[in-house]
C-alpha cells in the first residue's frame, strides 16, 4: 500500500516539474522574442554604430556606480537581518545578498532571490528568511511606486494631454495612498492593537501565519532608515541610466534622462514577469519613452541593455562564484 502511495506522489510531482520547465522555457522564448523584435525595429546597424561610438568614460561611471549600488543593498539587507533575524555577521550577510541576486536574476518574479538568500542562514526557517527578504524588497518597491506614479502622471499630461484637473486629482490620490501606507509603517501601536492581538490568539504556534508576528518589529526608525536607503539606491540606478543614455547619445540632458529612467523602471515593475530576467520588457519601455522624448531608439536600447549587464548580470556572476566556493 505504501509503494502505491509513493507512486501516486511521484506521478503528481512530474507534471509540476514539467510545468516549471515549460514556464521557464516560455519566458526564455518570450524574452528572446521581445529582444529580437526590438532589435529589428530599432535597426541592428544603428545599435552597433551607437556601441562602437559610445562614450567609454560615461559607461565607466555607470559601471563604477555598481559599487555604491551594491553597498546600499548590503546596508539595507544588514539592517533587516539585524532587526528580524538577529544576524550581524557581515560575511554571511554579503554572501546571502549575492546568492539572492544570483538566484533572482533569472527566475520568474525573482522568486529565486528568496531561496538564494536563505542558503547562508540555515539556522533560520525558510519562512522567516522569506519574510525578511520581502520586507527588504518592499521599501524600494514603495519608493519606486511613489515616484513612478507621479512622474507617469506628468508624462501623460505632457505627451498625451491629460487635463490639469485630472492630473492633480490622480497625484493627490497617490499621495493619500502613500500617506496611509507610511502611517501604518510608522505607527507601531496600530500593529499592537487589541484587534491584532485577538487575531494572534487564533493562530497556531507552528503555522505560516505565526511568523508574521515578526512584522510588528517594524517601527518608525527602521522605516525611515529603509526608505532613506531605498531612495539613495533608486537615485543611484537612475544616475547609472542617465550616464548610459548620455554615453550613446553624446548629449547630457540630465533631467529628461532621469525622468525616462524613472518611467522605464516603473513600467517594468507594472508588467508581469513574462520574460526571462525581464529581457525585452525593459528595452521596449526604454525605446518607447526615450523616443517620445526625441532620443534615438538605438541609444535607448543600448542604455537599457547595458544597465541589465551592469546591475543584474555582473552581481549574479559574483553570486555564482560564491555558490561554487561554498560547494567545495
Amino acid at each position: 500500500m505504501g509503494k502505491v502511495n509513493d507512486l501516486a506522489v511521484n506521478k503528481n510531482k512530474k507534471p509540476s516539474l514539467s510545468k516549471k520547465i515549460f514556464n521557464s522555457g516560455l519566458r526564455i522564448i518570450i524574452g528572446g522574442g521581445l529582444l529580437v523584435y526590438v532589435i529589428i525595429k530599432v535597426n541592428p546597424k544603428e545599435i552597433f554604430y551607437a556601441v562602437a561610438n559610445a562614450n567609454l568614460f560615461f559607461i565607466s561611471i555607470a559601471l563604477f556606480l555598481l559599487v555604491p549600488n551594491i553597498l546600499i543593498q548590503f546596508l539595507k539587507w544588514k539592517l533587516t537581518c539585524r532587526i528580524f533575524l538577529n544576524e550581524d555577521n557581515n560575511r554571511k550577510i554579503i554572501v546571502s545578498l549575492f546568492h539572492g541576486l544570483s538566484g533572482g536574476a533569472f527566475t520568474p518574479v525573482r522568486i529565486g532571490e528568496y531561496f538564494g538568500r536563505a542558503i547562508e542562514f540555515k539556522e533560520h526557517s525558510f519562512i522567516k528568511i522569506s519574510l525578511a527578504t520581502f520586507i527588504d524588497k518592499l521599501f524600494p518597491l514603495l519608493v519606486l511606486g511613489f515616484f513612478g506614479s507621479l512622474f507617469s502622471i506628468l508624462f501623460l499630461m505632457i505627451y498625451y494631454r491629460l487635463t490639469l484637473s485630472v492630473s492633480l486629482a490622480l497625484a493627490l490620490l497617490v499621495m493619500v495612498i502613500y500617506y496611509l501606507i507610511f502611517l501604518y509603517l510608522l505607527n507601531k501601536k496600530f500593529r499592537e492593537s487589541a484587534l491584532l492581538k485577538n487575531f494572534e490568539t487564533k493562530i497556531k504556534p507552528n503555522s505560516v501565519w505565526a511568523n508574521l508576528k515578526m512584522l510588528k518589529i517594524i517601527d518608525g526608525k527602521f522605516s525611515v532608515m529603509m526608505v532613506s536607503f531605498s531612495i539613495i539606491f533608486y537615485l543611484c540606478v537612475l544616475v547609472q541610466f542617465t550616464f548610459l543614455i548620455s554615453a550613446f547619445t553624446h548629449n547630457f540632458n540630465f533631467l529628461n534622462y532621469m525622468w525616462a529612467g524613472n518611467l522605464v523602471m516603473f513600467a517594468k515593475s507594472l508588467v508581469p514577469s513574462i520574460s526571462f530576467a525581464d529581457l525585452g520588457v525593459r528595452e521596449s519601455a526604454s525605446v518607447y519613452f526615450l523616443t517620445k522624448m526625441g532620443e534615438s531608439s538605438a541609444a535607448a536600447f543600448n542604455a537599457s541593455l547595458f544597465l541589465f549587464f551592469i546591475n543584474v548580470l555582473l552581481p549574479s556572476i559574483i553570486g555564482v562564484v560564491f555558490l561554487f566556493k561554498r560547494s567545495r
